[in-house]
């Protein structure tokens, strides 16, 4: 949990039911505790092939610049991604497309800087699926999926946030 602290100030103009005023103003700090979002798992899949996984990743293998091998078959795009946060989003408040705006996609190997864009984005029971559009099959490429954390990155409408961003990097292995 992290804290936010809030300062609070009760002038004396205040009353109860009753009408009985404040005697004094009356001022004060609270700490109200935010609860943290953490990524638990990130899965790769293909959009036509769903329920093969690529890439299977749990919480302690994020945030590493070695690549992850991701053997594919010839044609199959690694395209369509599965991310189960700690805490389930409030259906009713957060906009999942705008929580889908801090997860990118982008080519780092052979250097293009390439981002790709989305062409879905699915909620449910915690987890955010997100499909990108043209995300080639390039043997020996490498891309970076980044979930961007801190106040600026992914959060919530209660304030809760990722800690700190998120990174995955893998690399197409073309399987015969």
């Amino acid at each position: 949990m992290r804290g936010i602290d809030y300062h609070v100030t009760v002038n004396r103009d205040l009353k109860n039911m009753e009408g009985v005023a404040m005697r004094e103003e009356f001022q004060g700090w609270f700490t109200a505790d935010i609860p943290e979002i953490s990524v638990e798992r990130i899965q790769v899949q293909n959009a036509d092939n769903l329920g093969v996984y690529y890439l299977d990743l749990a919480a302690g293998q994020f945030n590493t610049y070695t690549p992850y091998a991701c053997e594919i078959l010839p044609g199959e795009d690694p395209d369509y991604f599965t991310i189960q946060f700690s805490a389930l989003f409030d259906p009713d408040a957060d906009d999942f497309y705008t929580i889908a705006d801090h997860v990118t996609l982008t080519k780092v190997f052979p250097v293009t800087g390439v981002e790709y864009e989305k062409r879905n984005v699915l909620y449910a029971g915690g987890t955010l699926t997100v499909a990108f559009q043209d995300v080639p099959d390039e043997k020996g490429a490498v891309f970076r999926l980044l979930i961007a954390g801190g106040p600026d990155g992914l959060v919530d409408q209660k304030g809760a946030y990722l800690e700190k961003d998120v990174c995955v990097y893998f690399k197409i292995e073309v399987i015969p």
